[in-house]
């Protein structure tokens, strides 16, 4: 098949294009460029979901709703821009964020440093193994991280909320490590029933690169203080 870039219409016979349906684009697989011009303003739920080939998206300047599962499941989707004339949204680190909340409405499989929500599936389904969470989250909304990759995790101090299936189909997580501060009520409530690590955020020695725990000296560690070996 023929890969090809695709520039949505704006009019259609006497009438103008103003949306994309729900599921309208699903699981296209020649699209490897986007533009949703100006003009669009709402993505229904799952309208490019699953589409393997596309790399690049361009959002217009009339946007003003992205629905759930939009593009979940682009696994190649790693370039991303919202026009800056855009109200709503804007792209940071080929993210989508909207701009009065700061929620994070897609990922490219990084988190900005002022992301405060983590949206709806906004990191589902996503390869990578590795998230830095930035110290000001707040909130993960639900499947923020569904039927990903990825395989530990640090919860900053500041998460009080964390919606339903954030953490669900994740064969590979096995460790969360969360703030000291963090309530441990509300995060074992949140973890419990899953083959999961979870222990407070241990010092900065038992970490390894990035989100990565360093197995051997967690081991260690736990030996020591509650073995005594």
């Amino acid at each position: 098949m023929e890969e090809k870039k695709l520039t949505l219409p704006t009019t259609y016979e006497k009438g103008e294009i103003v949306g994309v349906a729900a599921n309208a684009f699903r699981q296209m697989e020649t699209v490897t460029n986007l533009v949703i011009p100006d003009g669009y303003t709402t993505i229904g739920d799952f309208a490019f979901a699953d589409c393997p080939k596309l790399n690049t998206l361009y959002v217009g300047k009339d946007v003003k709703e992205i629905g759930e599962w939009a593009f979940s499941g682009c696994v190649k989707l790693l370039t991303v821009e919202v026009s800056p004339e855009n109200p709503y949204f804007y792209s940071v680190g080929n993210c989508i964020l909207t701009r009065d909340t700061h929620k994070l409405v897609y990922s490219n499989g990084s988190i900005p440093a002022e992301t405060k929500i983590i949206g709806f599936a906004a990191c589902a389904k996503k390869i990578q193994t590795n998230w830095d969470l930035p110290e000001g989250l707040e909130k993960i909304e639900a499947n923020a991280f569904y039927g990903g990759a990825i395989e530990a995790l640090i919860l900053p101090a500041n998460v009080t909320e964390i919606g339903d299936n954030a953490f669900a189909q994740l064969p590979n997580l096995k460790k969360v490590s969360v703030s000291p501060w963090c309530d441990e009520e509300f995060m074992a409530d949140q973890l419990r029933g899953k083959p999961i690590i979870y222990h407070r955020k241990p010092s900065p020695n038992y970490l390894g690169v990035g989100t990565r725990l360093d197995d051997e000296g967690f081991r260690e560690h736990i030996r020591r203080r509650y073995c005594g070996i």
